[in-house]
């Protein structure tokens, strides 16, 4: 069973939530993002079988390459070079660095045009403990993160 982001958001506060969703462990490879909203997107929004790994970090690449001059202005005490370099090395190979780890969530509602709600600690679901990246769809995709690592919920 998948759990449904629009009730999900509707009951987030109610302490019960824990019986109703499950953290799907996702190996730390430095693909954790990509993959762990491949598998809780592949559970919650139909529509988005034909979405693997691969095809999100290529949509990924191309966005931040359409978008070059945007998204570099999110980075600090970089080279536009130093920025290609981390962003093919992160993409190639799971090279995590925090810089880019932290504008990938951003990357990924563009490219998917959905809403993505992650939980900063998955063991405290609540709304305070909740980073919340809206998109213009009324669509959301529900993923939980501890530290520098992303799981997947279901």
């Amino acid at each position: 069973m998948c759990v449904n982001p629009d009730w999900f958001i509707g009951v987030i506060n109610n302490k019960s939530i824990h019986n109703y969703i499950y953290v799907n462990k996702i190996k730390g490879d430095g693909y954790c993002l990509f993959n762990a909203v491949i598998q809780s997107i592949q559970c919650q929004l139909p529509g988005f079988e034909w979405l693997t790994t691969d095809v999100l970090i290529q949509m990924v690449n191309t966005d931040i390459m359409n978008n070059i001059d945007t998204y570099f202005t999110f980075m600090h005490n970089m080279s536009r070079d130093e920025f290609l370099v981390m962003l093919n090395k992160y993409l190639k190979f799971g090279n995590f660095n925090s810089q880019l780890g932290d504008l990938m969530p951003e990357v990924i509602v563009n490219v998917l045009d959905t809403g993505l709600l992650i939980f900063d600690n998955h063991m405290t679901l609540s709304l305070s403990r909740t980073t919340i990246i809206e998109s213009k769809s009324k669509t959301w995709l529900i993923i939980a993160k501890s530290g520098q690592h992303y799981d997947s919920l279901s």
